[in-house]
């Protein structure tokens, strides 16, 4: 039988986690497929992590594995660990802020099997009054920058609208990180994820280099499911600080060094009449500016190591 593995990285938020975990339960097609979770605690408060633990050893007769980090890896890191022990043919990365309310599992295998050429698979995020959030974004090239979404949109050839009505599969520069499907063989063969990003451009960044592989990624419009977005990462100005750190970084990677030296102008006319504005955004123009930005400002950088 086809085994399918679902990835999900925990970080303080045993509650949410066990929502998705059940979600993923009540929908998954067990008479088609074989199911394996993989959760990753992401060094949350132990407390957290005991909770989950408890809730998790209350499903018996499922293959649910929930390893315990001392130190956060971030998004990229949490997944790349939990692929270790995953054991499927198909992986599927999915936040832990994701309920299911549909066999999502189904039509992304038949399409990925169907579609030798493509990567990478995500459905439709809905927010809980059912409305769509974004299914996807655009390159991040300095085109995309200074004409704005709705610029962009309007004015580049080829260019999919985020708010349009889709029926159809949809090739897109990169689905939206919190429910990504992949032949296990192929993302392996790429690496995986970077995990030199610890939050935010890994869907862009792995997008980017299936691209470069000829491989494209698609945006399948039937699948559907609750996105409750940011349950996990509320780390304040930080995250402002480390989507800078992560944009130039997948930026510099992927358009190389001419789109980033763009890019850093940019940004660092945008933060600098914010930070007149509101003075706490100098911190982020100061890191531009004048430290460039680095991997080594992140907050990857930033973690200790716990006891337990």
């Amino acid at each position: 039988m086809i085994g399918l593995s679902v990835i999900i990285v925990n970080y303080n938020t045993s509650e949410i986690t066990f929502q998705c975990i059940q979600s993923i339960i009540k929908f998954f097609p067990f008479t088609n497929y074989a199911l394996d979770v993989v959760v990753i605690d992401n060094n949350s408060h132990y407390d957290d992590y005991k909770k989950l633990d408890e809730k998790i050893a209350s499903l018996s007769g499922y293959q649910i594995t929930l390893v315990r980090k001392k130190r956060n890896s971030g998004f990229a890191g949490g997944n790349m660990e939990g692929v270790e022990y995953a054991t499927g043919n198909f992986l599927f990365l999915v936040n832990n802020d994701v309920i299911f309310i549909n066999d999502a599992f189904t039509p992304a295998v038949d399409y990925l099997n169907n579609n030798g050429s493509t990567g990478v698979c995500g459905g439709t995020p809905l927010y809980e009054d059912g409305k769509k959030q974004e299914p996807f974004g655009h390159t991040q090239k300095m085109l995309y920058k200074l004409l704005g979404n709705g610029g962009y949109e309007l004015l580049v050839p080829g260019a999919k609208r985020k708010k349009g009505n889709y029926t159809e599969p949809t090739e897109v520069d990169y689905v939206q990180g919190c429910f990504m499907c992949f032949k296990a063989s192929v993302f392996k063969s790429i690496g995986g994820l970077d995990t030199n990003l610890f939050l935010y451009f890994e869907e862009l960044d792995i997008s980017e280099r299936l691209r470069k592989k000829g491989l494209n990624t698609m945006y399948l419009p039937h699948i559907e499911y609750i996105h409750l977005g940011g349950k996990s990462t509320d780390i304040g100005f930080f995250r402002k600080k480390e989507l800078a750190i992560s944009n130039l970084y997948t930026v510099r990677k992927n358009y190389g060094y001419l789109q980033y030296f763009l890019l850093k102008n940019y940004l660092s006319i945008a933060y600098f009449f914010k930070s007149l504005v509101k003075p706490k955004y100098f911190s982020i123009w100061w890191l531009v500016v004048g430290g460039g930005c680095y991997m080594t400002h992140s907050l990857k950088h930033k973690q200790i190591v716990s006891d337990k």
